[in-house]
């Protein structure tokens, strides 16, 4: 496990104890009790920057001020780890989220077959595919560890899942970078990247399985509950999707979908909120009220009626 470090007191999550270079960790004084959640995991979009993340983590802390918070951050690298040294390293950073989990799961014993299915012990918050990425290789990490089923629990899918599209995954990768001159030198990178992918993963991929994309892969893991490739479902009690038309990165339709065949499936309770003229990651600028509200409600499990009731609510 990485060691731990404390964090420059003037960093935006210096409040924080960094495990890895991106897994954070936050223990509150007091323990927190019913009906508060055990542990808040966060996983935040590729290269959000430590100010962006903190806007997120602070409601967190105050919606349940005594519950732990647990940060898994993704950045560009992670997204091509080609070489298997590359791919090591890559689960190494994080690894060190799993002894948290792992805790918490022992501690509650939890069993997808346990009397009460329909409380969540644990909120989990991700946003983009980035976010999307990191939780789905958390997970795999902690089955490799451990027999003890994961924590039940709610989560709030904010701009993902989406699938591949050439033009998003320049934006996404390009949008960190402030200065114009690197941007210039390294998006023809960034195309010859975006451009493999598409006809590797996208194009052969439709006649061979083997090779298809690890995002649209990601999207369908968090659908399966298949023992073997889905996993974290089976203990799923609801889920939230927040997105929009605005969002230039992820389609509506991918997100719309994505929850159709989670209803289809019979897979939790599903929720749409669809913000409109908010960017992507940015729909909490849009309402921030009504968007802490539906993170409050996800967890307590409030408003997964019918879509009339839903309508109401907003």
């Amino acid at each position: 496990m990485a060691s731990k470090t404390t964090m420059a007191s003037d960093a935006p999550l210096s409040f924080m104890t960094k495990l890895s270079e991106v897994v954070y960790y936050h223990k509150p004084a007091s323990h927190g009790q019913s009906p508060a959640p055990r542990l808040v995991l966060l996983a935040s979009w590729m290269g959000a920057r430590e100010a962006h993340i903190a806007k997120y983590v602070r409601p967190y802390q105050s919606l349940f001020p005594s519950t732990p918070i647990l940060l898994l951050r993704f950045e560009t690298r992670h997204f091509w780890p080609t070489f298997p040294w590359k791919r090591r390293l890559y689960l190494d950073e994080y690894a060190a989220a799993v002894p948290i989990l792992r805790s918490v799961a022992e501690e509650l014993q939890t069993s997808p077959f346990s009397s009460d299915k329909k409380s969540p012990e644990i909120l989990i918050h991700i946003w983009s595919n980035g976010g999307s990425i990191s939780l789905t290789t958390v997970y795999d990490l902690y089955k490799k560890a451990t027999t003890v089923h994961f924590p039940r629990h709610a989560i709030v899918f904010d701009s993902t899942p989406g699938l591949f599209r050439y033009q998003a995954s320049i934006i996404v990768m390009t949008q960190g970078i402030k200065s114009g001159l690197v941007r210039l030198l390294v998006t023809p990178l960034f195309h010859f990247f975006s451009a493999w992918y598409w006809f590797f993963h996208i194009f052969l991929g439709r006649w061979i399985p083997r090779l298809k994309g690890f995002l649209e892969t990601v999207a369908d893991r968090h659908n399966d509950l298949s023992p073997e490739l889905g996993g974290r479902a089976l203990t799923e009690v609801r889920r939230s999707y927040i997105y929009g038309p605005g969002d230039d990165v992820i389609w509506e339709e991918h997100v719309e979908g994505h929850a159709e065949d989670a209803k289809q499936k019979g897979l939790a309770q599903v929720r749409l909120e669809r913000f409109v003229g908010t960017k992507h990651v940015q729909h909490v600028r849009g309402d921030e009220e009504r968007y802490w509200r539906i993170v409050k409600e996800t967890w307590e499990g409030v408003g997964f009626g019918s879509e009339d009731e839903q309508q109401l609510l907003n």
